[in-house]
């Protein structure tokens, strides 16, 4: 997910961006602690993301999704290339992420190459989808 935000207000208001993000980390921890509930609530008020493959597309993105919410600059080099590459930024385009607003302890990061493992989330069980991988139990 990202989050964009204008810098004056940043810097002016920092109080309430580390509101905010602490707010989408509470939001977050409730999604992988319960992700099929999670998901339920969402498609709740986003009915029309209520499909079989907008849930297979959860299913399969949910062991890609940050627990600790961490910019990495690995990944954000990643898109940057990609985002040149397809003209959607200049050459010029500078990055400007921060991690600086998120207050609870981060995760090491992943070592380049590393897959995660696959989790089964629940969400197919609504729809005639057939998961076949070897997930692995959620660590709440």
């Amino acid at each position: 997910i990202l989050f964009i935000g204008n810098e004056a207000f940043i810097q002016n208001n920092p109080e309430k961006v580390a509101a905010f993000m602490k707010a989408v980390k509470r939001g977050a921890d409730y999604m992988f602690a319960q992700p099929a509930a999670a998901y339920e609530l969402f498609v709740e008020m986003k009915p029309h993301m209520n499909s079989e493959v907008n849930r297979k597309i959860y299913q399969r993105s949910f062991r890609y999704m940050s627990r600790d919410l961490k910019n990495v600059q690995r990944d954000w080099d990643k898109v940057t290339k990609y985002c040149k590459r397809l003209e959607i930024v200049d050459d010029n385009f500078v990055q400007n992420m921060t991690n600086e607003f998120l207050t609870w302890p981060l995760e090491p990061e992943s070592p380049p190459g590393f897959i995660h493992p696959t989790v089964d989330t629940g969400v197919l069980a609504k729809c005639a989808c057939n998961f076949q991988a070897n997930p692995v139990a959620i660590e709440a």
